[in-house]
């Protein structure tokens, strides 16, 4: 197939405009010259699922060519005037986005209009194909980020997911509560420990409106009690979420005493999420190493281990192919190929 002239693509533009019966503040088309690429602007999130049903329709029945036909979906959170770069010509894929560095929740990446790279396949895939998982990945991978928006997903705000690949494909109308349980701090020992979880319980109680329960010193009554009433006051079973897991055991690593107390402990924490299996809809536990296979996860022998799954490689971090695409706005001037020596050695 031979590429076509500039007038034959602005030809097509102006009837796919028409087709879409559309004004011009509902999206714009802009070509740029010689390059054979056509960019949709939109500034309404609305139009997202039309644009990106009846594009994809005209691209697969071949009436463009998959060869000379590119388009970039870049939805915003929120409606506002193009800016006078947009006003001029300018697509919106050369316009720069804030980095989204040290960011970890999925809420603040969307509303400052942060890079994002969709991650929402892969959930949707987990939540379709199975119950229980388990995930490990390095420090500073995207882990944290991965679990709060499994945690804003199954909370239904659907307005975060606008633009994304499971906003089409999720029931908004179903809202789960989360239990999430995050070991990012210090744990110089058991009671360190102990003092975490507990406040992290009280934390998850008074969100969700429960009446406060201290009668528990026990880490696995307390789950376990939680879980169900959880799933008494909504109706819906909840979503478990464990981040940085073996953070308290790595922690004292150099105290093998200490760090036995700790497995100890969390082993009944976890052995209390899977007894109260017919109150779980979903479980997501990340952490730096794999520890699936020793007594820390006897409890929880049920959790499928992602970490070596080439389906699921790409769940978290980023691609030579989103830096390509997504990040291209920020490579002029960067010795792209001398960095890729540098972090891989």
């Amino acid at each position: 197939m031979h590429k076509p002239h500039d007038t034959q693509i602005r030809d097509r533009l102006h009837t796919l405009r028409k087709r879409f019966d559309c004004r011009r503040d509902t999206f714009a088309l802009r070509y740029r010259r010689g390059t054979g690429r056509a960019y949709f602007v939109l500034p309404d999130p609305r139009h997202t699922e039309l644009l990106a049903d009846r594009a994809q329709t005209l691209i697969d029945s071949n009436c463009w060519g998959k060869h000379f036909v590119q388009c970039i979906y870049r939805v915003r959170d929120k409606m506002k005037e193009p800016s006078a770069g947009e006003r001029e010509g300018e697509s919106l894929a050369d316009r720069k986005h804030r980095l989204p560095t040290g960011i970890q929740t999925f809420r603040e990446v969307r509303e400052e209009d942060c890079y994002y790279v969709d991650k929402t396949p892969y959930i949707r895939r987990l939540v379709e194909e199975g119950k229980h998982y388990f995930l490990s990945r390095p420090r500073r991978f995207g882990k944290s980020l991965l679990l709060d928006t499994v945690k804003e997903l199954f909370e239904g705000n659907e307005p975060l997911f606008r633009g994304l690949h499971i906003h089409r494909h999720w029931n908004w109308a179903v809202r789960h509560p989360v239990l999430r349980l995050d070991f990012s701090g210090n744990f110089s020992g058991l009671e360190a420990l102990r003092t975490n979880l507990m406040q992290q319980f009280d934390e998850i109680e008074a969100d969700a409106g429960l009446s406060p329960v201290h009668r528990y010193d026990d880490a696995s009554a307390r789950c376990r009690q939680l879980l169900r009433a959880l799933h008494r006051e909504t109706g819906r079973r909840a979503v478990v979420l464990v981040d940085e897991y073996d953070k308290p055991i790595l922690d004292v690593l150099d105290a093998p005493e200490a760090a036995r107390a700790n497995r100890d402990y969390l082993h009944g924490l976890y052995s209390a999420i899977k007894s109260c299996d017919a109150d779980v809809r979903f479980t997501l536990v990340t952490g730096v190493t794999r520890f699936s296979k020793v007594s820390l996860f006897s409890g929880l022998n049920h959790l499928t281990d992602l970490t070596l799954e080439p389906a699921h490689s790409a769940i978290c971090g980023y691609t030579d192919k989103d830096l390509d695409t997504l990040f291209a706005p920020e490579l002029p001037g960067l010795r792209r190929q001398a960095i890729c020596d540098w972090y891989n050695g």
